[in-house]
């Protein structure tokens, strides 16, 4: 039987297929065949060509491709089998990583910092000309002029860049406690007002020039930290990725049954071939296998052999990559096993901040921030 045709169960079908609001379907595939540009063109031409395909994105330097389709139409078993025939072999991943909540915050982030880079250097640019008025004669009209030209420019920068700022003051202040926002909210407020009175009475030192390179500077740190945080919860993707989702089950009579992972029952055989990683956890029972733990244990070496008895609890990791072929006693499957767990554990920060919009409770970080910036306001 083709190994693609499993996919046409429901409960496993269900773990990798995302439906849409439009009742489209939506799936991320794993390719590690991406390596030619011609053949990733080809590849996306074959699969656009599929009937009810809507949309086909491929990210070649993570290995994935995300395709929007009709399941109707074109069923996700003949779906793999069009890659299988492009000679770029896929691989279903789970619905979590379709989550796009981590591109549309760092695509907002950029954003803000773009628009506040590119506003402050033209504030700094009229900013300039008066610079230059202390020193050498400029007439007034000229130096009204720029000075408008500074608030106008300053605009976008309080009203749109610095909306992080006024958003994390508001919840702060929602939760009676002090932070960062709430003191760099009122600065950049309190100057920005004060340049803009200065700037309609026509005398007067303003700040545009301050402010706009202030709010850059920050969004410019919390950037690179957001890419920072981004890219340790890419190691619960690591972790899901690399989870399989098949399992080659051994039936009552000897032959092999391709079977979800989840569908997986405690006691039940099944054959782990070589360079695979074990669909559930469980003991490893043919002599001789080395198992390679380094995504779990951080090892980088393959463990080293040991009898069917010694495997016990603490060989039962998943998922580690076997070899020889190797027969395994499941004990623990889907959501139960270790990777699943550590998975878990690695996307709940993510998944918690993204839902919570009010949190119950306060960081002991945050604790610190509070007790250092009232310490700054005395």
């Amino acid at each position: 039987m083709n190994a693609n045709a499993a996919w046409a169960h429901p409960q496993l079908a269900a773990q990798v297929v995302r439906t849409r609001r439009d009742g489209g379907s939506e799936i991320a595939l794993r390719v590690e065949s991406l390596h030619d540009p011609r053949q990733v063109l080809w590849l996306e031409q074959r699969i656009r060509a599929l009937p009810g395909v809507r949309r086909v994105a491929i990210d070649r330097p993570a290995r994935r491709v995300r395709v929007v389709w009709d399941a109707r139409r074109t069923p996700l078993p003949t779906l793999l089998d069009n890659f299988d025939a492009a000679h770029c072999p896929a691989r279903p991943l789970q619905c979590d990583s379709i989550d796009d909540a981590r591109a549309r915050e760092q695509h907002q982030a950029l954003k803000h910092l773009l628009v506040a880079g590119m506003c402050s250097m033209q504030v700094m640019t009229y900013a300039f000309v008066i610079y230059i008025g202390v020193v050498d004669f400029v007439d007034f009209s000229t130096r009204s002029l720029f000075r408008w030209l500074g608030l106008l420019t300053t605009l976008p920068v309080v009203f749109y860049s610095a909306q992080p700022f006024f958003s994390g003051a508001v919840h702060e202040l929602r939760e009676r406690r002090l932070g960062i926002n709430l003191p760099v909210a009122l600065a950049v407020l309190l100057v920005f007002l004060a340049s803009a009175f200065n700037t309609l009475r026509g005398s007067g030192e303003i700040y545009f020039d301050s402010v706009a390179m202030f709010v850059f500077l920050l969004l410019g740190g919390r950037y690179v930290e957001l890419r920072s945080r981004h890219r340790s919860g890419a190691l619960g993707d690591a972790v899901i990725d690399a989870t399989p989702l098949l399992a080659q089950r051994r039936r009552g009579d000897g032959a092999l049954e391709t079977v979800a992972a989840i569908a997986l029952l405690p006691g039940d055989r099944v054959h782990v071939a070589e360079g695979e990683a074990v669909p559930a956890d469980g003991v490893l029972e043919s002599p001789g296998v080395q198992v390679d733990e380094a995504l779990l244990s951080g090892r980088v070496a393959p463990g080293g052999t040991a009898a069917p008895a010694q495997r016990t609890a603490d060989r039962r990791r998943q998922p580690c990559l076997v070899r020889p072929d190797s027969e395994l006693r499941v004990e623990h499957s889907g959501a139960a096993t270790a990777a699943a767990q550590l998975g878990i554990a690695l996307a709940l920060p993510m998944r918690a901040r993204r839902k919570a919009r009010r949190p119950r409770t306060v960081a002991p970080g945050d604790r610190e921030i509070g007790r250092f910036v009232a310490a700054c306001w005395r």
